[in-house]
């Protein structure tokens, strides 16, 4: 079973973050966009477990990391994805709004991976010095060709986010949230 430990913004920044999700969706072709079963996170860490034991890493990080969590905006990110990509099979480019890694969010991913590491899970993705906390906003085929809408309130400024542990979905979502903080 894949999980991830997630920090998820409120309700409302949600909506308004699925909201710019689908009109940044409307300038190019978009294969994943955010929204229900898609709710706009920031990944700690993604690891396969072998066994049942996503709860024990869980309960680990329960005492370790705070239920608050506030982070700070850095702007839009545009990637490409190679064909192969674990959670890209296809290929194609990462729309994201980019998050400052700040020594807190540093310090909480290096517990979950710790952590998953210790209960005998393999890490997914970027971890490490590779990890580069971001929001996914869409999933495109190629570069978006259409003209982009910007949102500069939401794309700058700071979050509040909570700690929750949810299932991996396609694309790196998460349509199963397990568990929340606060």
């Amino acid at each position: 079973m894949v999980l991830g430990i997630i920090l998820l913004p409120d309700d409302a920044t949600s909506k308004r973050i699925s909201t710019y999700s689908d009109r940044l969706a409307q300038s190019g072709e978009a294969t994943m966009r955010l929204g229900d079963g898609a709710p706009p996170h920031v990944t700690l860490l993604h690891a396969e477990f072998q066994k049942e034991n996503g709860a024990e890493w869980w309960d680990a990080l329960q005492s370790r990391i705070p239920t608050d969590i506030s982070c700070s905006l850095a702007g839009l990110l545009f990637q490409e994805i190679p064909t192969g990509d674990y959670y890209v099979p296809e290929g194609g480019v990462s729309a994201g709004i980019e998050i400052v890694r700040t020594p807190l969010i540093d310090l909480a991913h290096k517990i979950t991976l710790m952590f998953a590491q210790k209960l005998g899970a393999s890490p997914l993705g970027a971890f490490g010095d590779q990890y580069r906390p971001h929001i996914t906003l869409n999933i495109f085929r190629a570069f978006p060709a259409g003209q982009l809408v910007f949102d500069g309130k939401l794309l700058s400024g700071a979050l509040s986010l909570k700690l929750a542990l949810g299932q991996l979905g396609p694309y790196g979502t998460f349509p199963r949230v397990l568990a929340v903080r606060g």
